[in-house]
């Protein structure tokens, strides 16, 4: 089964944030349901008072090239980061845990982060079960037997929310109090069956995992240039299967498995009256890329990123990397 932690970072990271992670409610719902939630520009923080509203696509421009240039999200996001990882306590089983907390925030902080839900929940039969329990003790697993039919189930959802109780600002970028840096759901599956009996390095399985994601970015900035509210809404719909394939990775299988990712959303910016100025529609993992950037500029892509791997809205066979990176690292 795959490394929760390794997929965590992939989903959470795939909608291209330095932000998953998975991928972000605020309530409770079926691991494999996300109700979507829609933003509207009236929800979000009201321009400052004598601040000057954008009115034109180009004044609009003008201020995402301040902000970007200011890297002020980033700042925001560092925060929220240092915020999570203060607050996640140890988890000793990383495929059975159920962790949330609420109105966490650093001392003289900007950034307040929900995490009403972070679970992992897993299932196992026969060798599985054995294979889990050698792995706890430090013991070599490579003599345990898989029998026709053991299994390996498992679901995680994951909701967190950022979002700023100040108003910040950096380098002439001021990012409004109540602005959201990442809203965050995130649900998936996988299943494992045992096709063909053996050891650990040679029994086979028919693999299937799902996801879905959806993160949003809520913003008001105010910049030299004027002042704008962004709203990034994306969807990633994903999932992988491969039949007869070996627990452990052989190269030689690598075109059994098959990599669906469906992206929808946009990246929305109003000015003056809550004008729409610029709509840009997301709908396939550039136009997802390119609008991330157009917040935030540059980003590091993570190291396990399916990205530049994998082909969206169809399947296709992938190569290691993108397989990797989805369900394997196992030793």
């Amino acid at each position: 089964m795959k490394n929760f932690w390794k997929l965590f970072g992939i989903i959470v990271f795939i909608a291209v944030i330095g932000f998953t992670m998975t991928a972000c409610k605020e309530k409770d719902n079926d691991d494999d349901n996300i109700d979507d939630s829609v933003v509207t520009v009236s929800q979000l923080p009201d321009f400052p008072s004598g601040s000057n509203p954008a009115m034109t696509k180009e004044a609009a421009q003008a201020v995402l090239a301040e902000l970007r240039a200011s890297k002020i999200l980033n700042t925001l996001e560092d925060e929220f980061g240092e915020v999570f990882e203060a607050n996640m306590p140890e988890i000793e089983d990383e495929y059975n845990f159920n962790v949330s907390f609420y109105n966490k925030s650093l001392p003289e902080g900007f950034v307040r982060v929900n995490v009403p839900v972070y679970t992992a929940n897993t299932t196992r039969t026969g060798g599985f079960i054995t294979l889990d329990e050698y792995k706890k003790a430090g013991k070599a697993y490579e003599e345990i037997h898989f029998a026709v039919g053991d299994k390996e189930n498992s679901a995680w959802n994951v909701n967190y929310k950022g979002e700023t109780i100040k108003a910040k600002t950096e380098k002439g970028v001021t990012v409004a109090q109540g602005s959201t840096i990442s809203d965050l759901k995130y649900s998936g599956s996988s299943s494992a069956t045992v096709t063909e009996a053996g050891l650990y390095n040679d029994f086979k399985e028919n693999l299937t995992e799902s996801f879905k994601t959806q993160l949003i970015y809520g913003l008001t900035v105010t910049t030299s240039s004027g002042s704008i509210k962004i709203i990034l809404d994306v969807t990633i719909d994903g999932s992988c299967t491969a039949n007869n394939v070996k627990y452990v990775w052989d190269a030689d299988e690598e075109d059994k498995y098959i990599f669906t990712e469906i992206y929808s959303g946009s990246l929305k910016v109003y000015g003056g009256n809550n004008t729409l100025l610029i709509d840009f529609p997301i709908t396939d993992q550039e136009s997802d890329n390119e609008a991330y950037k157009m917040i935030i500029g540059s980003y590091s892509e993570p190291e396990m990123s399916l990205k530049n791997n994998v082909k969206v809205n169809k399947n296709i066979n992938t190569p290691k990397k993108a397989v990797e990176a989805s369900r394997l690292n196992r030793k």
